[in-house]
């Protein structure tokens, strides 16, 4: 049986989510670049 990372059900529905799988190097990359535009965006409100 095929495992997925998450299972939704809506009305007759079913919706079976398979998240791609990355390296731990890759996650911290994106990781980095959230916190980044998040730094960017908190900079910008506080600045008004």
């Amino acid at each position: 049986m095929q495992k997925y990372d998450a299972t939704y059900q809506m009305g007759g529905t079913t919706i079976h989510i398979v998240a791609p799988r990355i390296t731990e190097e890759e996650r911290q990359r994106r990781l980095n670049e959230v916190q980044r535009v998040i730094r960017l965006i908190w900079i910008e409100i506080h600045q008004k």
